[in-house]
């Protein structure tokens, strides 16, 4: 009887629709035409190789960058590399998968092929690290990504500028090292250009003599960009147009027109950063808020939004308002980031250079989120410090120290 019920279910199934589902899971499976318009995609590819610089240095780091733009083209049915080396068949779509270093999709051939893993760990051990790239020796290299978090109003987009401009003029951000200049791209989803040209201009006097503007490029849109739209793309052609070595971009508020919780509308974002930076070489400075404070609890330092954010970046830095610099993720390389910043002087933030600016800011961390401010006794207990090192902490920070909240 079972039989003869699995006998009349599958002649009662229409046929053409089991004709159509057995289409559609072996198309899935077997190689497949490429499209004709993917042929003219591979032949610009190749006429792109002709532009490379000589020496082999540059066209080794070059060609890698102009691969990686090509790839991104491609559509995401197709193995962005068995389209620009011409394969006459396309793997199947179910055996893709989207390779996270070089940020387009590829085939499981072209994968194993092209981004070999070592065969054993002694191999891998064995073999040479790469030379850093730095853009600011001991701080940031190519192709970082550091995610700035802070309340609002309170001195992230101030920062974030003064390290464009400090590092565009060959200035160490925080320190008075000289380095070398790089390119550096503003895009801001949030201030008019009114705003962002008066405080460019007090950075230009706070540069001086060594102001490079030329290094600098801008682009304001207060209207913010959609990444779940065509907004990824806008700014991906913005950054090949002015190739900068380091793109300063956000709030990140203003790249989501969805829910910012929501891992479907946030993962776009991230992903689209990673295939801007890996496609032109450049850093990633992303200005984000953190969340509000919830039940009278201390505000997190964490960026606002999708949890995913937690992992992105290399450096998740929060600024507070007292110039406290703390990590909310820990760094995947060590650098040589300040641990307090100063309000005021010749530059809007400049680096605390004392030991005691140091214990301030182990204070001031102290003190944030507390209804009211703990006096110096419980300082001493909660901190370790003597008392007396942290009453002169206090009062070189008196403007500050008063800002807490205490009961009088």
């Amino acid at each position: 009887m079972t039989d003869g019920l699995m006998q009349d279910t599958k002649k009662d199934a229409p046929a053409d629709q089991t004709e159509a589902s057995r289409n559609d899971h072996n198309n899935a499976n077997v190689p497949q035409p490429f499209p004709a318009e993917l042929a003219e995609l591979a032949w610009d590819y190749d006429q792109s190789l002709q532009a490379l610089p000589d020496s082999d240095e540059e066209w080794n780091r070059e060609y890698a960058r102009n691969r990686a733009r090509w790839a991104n083209r491609v559509p995401r049915q197709w193995c962005s590399l068995c389209v620009l080396y011409k394969e006459a068949l396309a793997p199947p779509v179910a055996d893709l998968a989207w390779h996270p270093v070089e940020s387009f999709w590829v085939c499981a051939a072209c994968r194993d092929e092209l981004f070999p893993n070592p065969a054993d760990m002694d191999s891998f051990l064995d073999s040479q690290d790469p030379e850093y790239d730095w853009l600011v020796p001991g701080l940031l290299e190519r192709g970082d990504r550091l995610m700035l978090t802070g309340p609002e109003g309170k001195g992230k987009s101030t920062l974030l500028r003064q390290i464009g401009v400090r590092i565009a003029c060959g200035m160490h951000p925080f320190a008075g090292d000289q380095v070398s200049p790089v390119k550096v791209l503003f895009y801001d989803l949030e201030n008019s250009e009114s705003h962002f040209r008066r405080e460019m201009r007090k950075l230009r006097l706070a540069a001086g003599e060594r102001w490079i503007g030329p290094n600098m490029k801008r682009v304001n849109r207060p209207q913010g960009l959609d990444f779940n739209s065509d907004g990824g793309d806008i700014l991906n052609d913005e950054v090949a147009k002015h190739k900068p070595d380091v793109l300063i971009v956000g709030p990140l508020y203003k790249m989501i027109a969805g829910d910012p919780n929501s891992e479907e509308q946030a993962r776009p974002v991230a992903l689209k950063l990673d295939s801007i930076r890996t496609e032109h070489g450049c850093a990633v400075l992303l200005e984000a808020h953190s969340p509000h404070a919830s039940n009278g609890g201390k505000r997190p330092i964490r960026p606002a939004g999708w949890s995913g954010w937690m992992r992105w970046p290399e450096f998740g830095i929060h600024i507070d308002e007292h110039g406290v610099v703390s990590h909310w993720r820990g760094m995947r390389d060590q650098r040589d980031f300040p641990s307090m910043l100063n309000r005021g002087g010749k530059w809007p933030w400049s680096i605390g250079s004392g030991p005691r600016d140091e214990l301030w800011a182990r204070i001031a961390k102290e003190c944030d989120g507390k209804l009211s401010r703990p006096s110096e006794r419980d300082l001493e207990k909660a901190i370790g410090a003597p008392k007396t090192r942290i009453h002169r902490a206090i009062e070189e920070h008196r403007t500050e120290w008063d800002k807490f909240p205490h009961s009088g």
